[in-house]
Parts: C-alpha cells; structure tokens; sequence
C-alpha cells in the first residue's frame, strides 16, 4: 500500500471512531484506503459521501488538500433530479446555514452538491477539528436534505434499472 493510501485508511479509521460515537444521523462504513466514504441516505442512486482528497479543488492543484461533505447523485435520472434539488437551493441553504457548491457537467452522470474546506491530511494533530467538521456536515446535510430527497418525483423515469 503507497504512503497516501496509508493516510486514508489511518484518516477513515479515526473518523470512523469519532462518527461513531457523534454522529446523529448517519452510520460510517468500513473504512478503506481511498479518499471518500458514502454513506444511504434512503434512496437509490442517492449518497452522501465524506472525502478526504489530497487535491485541491478550489486552488486546482496537488500541494494542497481539502475536506468536503457532499450529496453524490449517480441515478440515471440525476440530472433531473438535481434540478428539482438546484429549484429549491435557497431553502436548502438557508437550512444548512452556508451556501454550497452545486456541481453538474453535462457530459458526467454523477451530480454532487457539497461544501469544502482547505486542510492538510498530514498534520495528524488536526484530523478530531477535520472528523468534528465532516461529522457535523453530513449530520446536516442528512437532516437538510433526506426528506427532499425521498420526496423527488420525476414522474414515470424515477426507477432505477434493476
């Protein structure tokens, strides 16, 4: 296993501890040496994912790392539903309390709505205020967010392939 996998699975390991015992409203999987964890939810195609990525989005590059909780859409009508979602932005904000980052390209299925934040996976002594954050976001995200999620209706199109 390279060094950054380590990291991962060592970051997941502890968070796991933490989620477990903080958590209100979602369980932790199995940690494993990756960069994110998901999490149900309640529905097909619907997930919310805690990522720890040695990559920066916001600066775009590798020398620094971020945090984000995010809503990963992967159903095969996720665009659709993400505009149903995106339709009622500023009530989900207003209570998750921040603004967030609603993310669609036209050419991927996936669909993600997240917040993030710089950190540096390295620093050891930092990962309880990094597990606290994600804990506490995916808690409200899951509270925000699950009841609208299991109430989207697209119509006839709105069942997963089996």
């Amino acid at each position: 296993m390279t060094g950054s996998r380590k990291l991962q699975l060592e970051f997941w390991t502890a968070f796991k501890a933490y989620a477990d015992e903080h958590a209100k409203r979602f369980r932790p999987t199995k940690p494993a040496p990756q960069n994110w964890l998901t999490f149900a939810v309640g529905r097909s195609g619907f997930a919310l994912s805690a990522v720890a990525s040695t990559y920066d989005s916001a600066s775009r590059n590798w020398d620094h790392h971020e945090l984000r909780a995010e809503l990963t859409i992967t159903h095969t009508e996720s665009k659709k539903f993400f505009d149903l979602l995106l339709a009622d932005r500023a009530a989900i904000e207003a209570e998750v309390g921040e603004s967030l980052e609603w993310y669609k390209v036209d050419d991927v299925r996936m669909c993600r709505v997240y917040l993030r934040r710089s950190a540096d996976l390295e620093k050891r002594d930092e990962w309880p205020r990094h597990h606290q954050w994600l804990t506490e976001k995916l808690d409200r995200f899951h509270q925000v967010l699950q009841p609208r999620i299991k109430a989207l209706d697209i119509g006839s199109s709105d069942q997963e392939p089996a």
